[in-house]
């Protein structure tokens, strides 16, 4: 019983790792980190480094191996994310987001800092 147990828990462990792996896709296509917390996934990154530990120091293959295979695949979703964040361009916009443009004047609209006006200013 102890074994299947062991085998069970060694099998949900790689599904578990295997559960970043879509996060860990999207990321490498898109370069789009919005939406993450790369402090959130650093944090899971530092637990399983722990587990890790943990499992070698008790002689529990199962969970050090584990938990090894779910750092790398979380920690993937972390270097990815800090990756796409640094890339990230800077975006500004043109119009203060209180004032839609079809209410804007042209007085309101000059003092965004543009340099030309949209034929919606009044």
């Amino acid at each position: 019983m102890k074994e299947l147990v062991a085998a069970l828990f060694g099998f949900g462990m790689a599904i578990n790792a295997c559960l970043f792996v879509p996060q860990a896709w999207r990321l490498w296509k898109t370069r789009d980190a919005r939406g993450l917390s790369v402090l959130s996934f650093a944090g899971f990154n530092t637990l399983q480094f722990i587990g890790a530990l943990h499992g070698y120091f008790q002689r529990d293959y199962a969970l050090m191996w584990g938990m090894i295979a779910t750092l790398v695949t979380c920690g993937s979703i972390t270097l990815l994310a800090l990756r796409s964040s640094e890339a990230a361009p800077v975006r500004r916009t043109l119009i203060p987001p209180a004032l839609p443009i079809s209410r804007m004047t042209t007085r309101q609209f000059a003092h965004t800092g543009s340099s030309y006006c949209v034929r919606a200013c009044g």
